[in-house]
C-alpha cells in the first residue's frame, strides 16, 4: 500500500514539473472554443499549416510539396549544408516548444523537420517576394495572385506560427550578403521617400555599430528580416500601414511582429477604465454630429472636435475578419500584449455600427470601403467580433467616447435629435413636414389678408 501512495505521488509531482513554465513564456496559442463559436473558419488555415497545431491536416498537404520545393531552391541557391541547418535548428528545440502553450506531441526529429520545413518556406517566400529575380518560371506560388493572397492570409494565424528566432536563425543561416545589400538600399530608400514627403515624424532607433561604423552583422540581419516582413505583410492591412520600429525589438512571432510594427493609437497617463457606451452612427448624425474621413494615416487615430467625428478610412475585404480576430485572440490569450489596441478600436466600431444604415452612412462618408458589397455583412462582422470577449482595463477610447456623449447630452442637441428621429427619418417624412409648414404658412397668410380686409373697407 505505501509503494502504492509513492507512485502516486511520484507521478504527480512529475505532472507538477511539465507545468513549472511560466504563462508569459507562452506566445503561440490554440483560440479559445467561445471566440472560435462565432466564426471557426477565421482561425482555420486554408492552404498552409505552419507550426505543429494543423500539421498533417489533409487538405493541407498540396503546400508541403511546396515546402520541399523552397527548401530544395533555398540550399542550392546558398550552397547551404543542410546538417548545419538541423544542427542549429536542433539547437533551438527545447526553449522553441516552450514557445507553444498546449502540448506538442511530435519527437524530436519530427519537430525539428517542421522547423526545417516551415521556416526555411516562410524565409524563401519572403525573400522572392522582395527580390523578384529569384522566382522562377514555373513557380506556382507567385504564378497567379491567389495563392499569395491566401498564403498571407494564413500566415498571420495565432495558431499558424513559429517562433521568431527560428526564422532569424534560418535567415542567418542561408543570407547571401548581395541580397542584403539590395535589401538595405531599399530600405534606405522607401526611408528618405518617407521623410521628403513628410508623411510622418520619423523617429530614428539608436542601435549597436560595429568598430567601422555600420551596423553590427545582427542587427542588419534583424532589419533586413523585418524589412521583408513588412514588404510582404502590409497590403493585407486593412489601414494605415506599418511604423517604423526599432531592430531590436524582440519579437515572438509573424502575427506578434504584426501587432507591435502597427500604429495604435496614444493613450493619457493614468487609469483609463472602459466605461459606457456611444451611440450609433445613425443615431450620432441625428445628434448634430458629422462625419468626416480623417487625413491621418493612423487608422487608430479617432478625434472628435467642434462636433465633427474624424476616423481613418478602413478597407474591409474577405481577409480582413480573420486578421482582426486573430491579433484579438493573441491580445486576449497572451499575458504580455501591450499594448491592447485592436480590440479597443473594433470595440468603437462595434458601438458605431448597429446596422446596414451605420455601414452605409460611414460608406458614404468614405470611412468604410467595403469590397464585400454587402453593408449588412460588414455590420455583423464588428458586431459578432465583440462576443465573447473581454474588455481591457485600459480602454484607449474613453475620452473620446465622453467628448461625444457630452455633446449628445447638451438640451438643444439632443432635442435636435429627437426632433429628427420623430420627424425627419425618412425622405417623405421630410417632405411631408415642409408641405405642412408651407400649409400653414399659406393659411396664416389668407387669415391674414382677410382681416386686414375688414378692417380697411374703402368708403363709398
Amino acid at each position: 500500500m505505501d509503494n502504492q501512495r509513492q507512485v502516486l505521488a511520484m507521478r504527480i509531482k512529475r505532472s507538477f514539473r511539465e507545468y513549472q513554465q511560466p504563462f508569459s513564456e507562452y506566445s503561440i496559442f490554440k483560440v479559445p472554443i467561445q471566440q472560435r463559436r462565432e466564426n471557426n473558419d477565421s482561425y482555420e488555415p486554408h492552404m498552409l499549416a505552419i507550426g505543429p497545431f494543423h500539421r498533417g491536416i489533409d487538405r493541407l498537404q498540396a503546400m508541403e510539396v511546396h515546402k520541399k520545393i523552397y527548401l530544395n531552391e533555398l540550399l542550392d541557391r546558398m550552397g547551404v549544408d543542410i546538417i548545419t541547418l538541423i544542427d542549429a535548428l536542433k539547437g533551438l528545440e527545447k526553449i522553441a516548444r516552450k514557445s507553444y502553450a498546449e502540448h506538442v506531441s511530435l519527437d524530436s526529429d519530427y519537430f525539428v523537420e517542421m522547423m526545417l520545413l516551415d521556416g526555411c518556406f516562410i524565409i524563401e517566400l519572403l525573400l522572392k517576394n522582395c527580390i523578384k529575380s529569384l522566382i522562377k518560371t514555373d513557380d506556382l506560388i507567385f504564378k497567379g495572385i491567389w495563392m499569395i493572397y491566401s498564403l498571407k492570409r494564413d500566415m498571420l494565424l495565432l495558431e499558424n506560427q513559429l517562433p521568431f528566432f527560428v526564422l532569424l536563425e534560418i535567415y542567418n543561416l542561408t543570407k547571401d550578403s548581395k541580397h542584403e545589400k539590395e535589401i538595405l538600399a531599399e530600405i534606405e530608400e522607401q526611408k528618405q521617400h518617407q521623410i521628403s514627403i513628410a508623411l510622418r515624424d520619423m523617429q530614428e532607433a539608436t542601435v549597436p555599430l560595429s568598430e567601422d561604423g555600420n551596423m553590427s552583422p545582427s542587427l542588419t540581419s534583424t532589419k533586413c528580416l523585418q524589412h521583408m516582413i513588412r514588404n510582404f505583410f502590409e497590403e493585407i492591412l486593412p489601414g494605415s500601414k506599418f511604423s517604423e520600429i526599432s531592430n531590436g525589438h524582440k519579437h515572438k512571432h509573424l502575427l506578434d511582429f504584426v501587432h507591435k510594427s502597427w500604429h495604435y493609437p496614444k493613450v493619457k497617463e493614468g487609469k483609463h477604465e472602459y466605461s459606457g457606451h456611444i451611440r450609433c452612427a445613425t443615431e450620432l448624425q441625428e445628434a448634430g454630429i458629422s462625419f468626416r474621413k480623417s487625413k491621418n494615416p493612423n487608422l487608430f487615430e479617432i478625434t472628435f472636435q467642434n462636433g465633427i467625428l474624424e476616423i481613418p478610412e478602413i478597407v474591409i475585404e474577405n481577409r480582413t475578419e480573420s486578421f482582426l480576430r486573430n491579433l484579438i485572440a493573441y491580445e486576449q490569450c497572451s499575458v504580455y500584449v501591450i499594448p491592447i489596441y485592436i480590440f479597443d478600436y473594433v470595440i468603437v466600431m462595434d458601438r458605431l455600427i448597429n446596422s446596414e444604415k451605420d455601414v452605409e452612412l460611414l460608406r458614404r462618408h468614405r470611412i468604410i470601403e467595403n469590397t464585400l458589397g454587402n453593408d449588412e455583412v460588414v455590420a455583423k462582422m464588428f458586431n459578432r467580433m465583440c462576443n465573447f470577449v473581454v474588455i481591457s482595463g485600459e480602454f484607449r477610447y474613453l475620452e473620446l467616447f465622453k467628448k461625444v456623449n457630452d455633446h449628445c447630452d447638451k438640451t438643444w442637441n439632443h432635442r435636435m435629435a429627437k426632433l429628427r428621429h420623430n420627424y425627419f427619418n425618412s425622405p417623405w417624412a421630410l417632405i411631408s413636414f415642409t408641405a405642412a409648414v408651407i400649409i400653414l404658412l399659406l393659411t396664416f397668410a389668407q387669415t391674414n389678408y382677410s382681416v386686414l380686409t375688414y378692417y380697411h373697407v374703402d368708403p363709398k
